[in-house]
């Protein structure tokens, strides 16, 4: 997870983020001083996670060009509208919930965003 938050929540945390049980890291702005879609944002998630960013999927709602930053680095790239419809112009794949990322990662012809590869 990446965040231009401010404020850190504590991953696992009680009263924390339902989504946050869903992340293995996180990096927030107010932590690395970075914000998306600087592309050094994206590098720092991928580095802890320990993997090159394409082998990265990418899932926000596209507030502040942050599908172009995601992309730009090499990440798979996944907008939802779901919460916001904040970038209408963006031409990639959308989502309209999040609940339907599992069954496009598992159905995915792409093997970025396939989980078993």
């Amino acid at each position: 997870m990446a965040s231009s938050t401010a404020v850190t929540i504590p991953l696992g945390c009680p009263g924390g983020s339902r989504l946050a049980r869903r992340f293995d890291v996180a990096v927030f702005s107010s932590e690395v001083r970075l914000a998306k879609p600087d592309p050094a944002i994206f590098h720092a998630a991928a580095g802890r996670l320990g993997v090159a960013p394409a082998e990265c999927v990418y899932v926000g709602d596209g507030a502040d060009g942050e599908p172009a930053g995601a992309a730009a680095v090499g990440m798979t790239v996944l907008r939802t509208t779901e919460h916001n419809d904040t970038d209408p112009s963006w031409g990639g794949p959308t989502i309209a919930s999040l609940a339907d990322l599992p069954a496009l990662l598992c159905e995915s012809a792409d093997p970025r965003l396939r989980p078993d590869v």
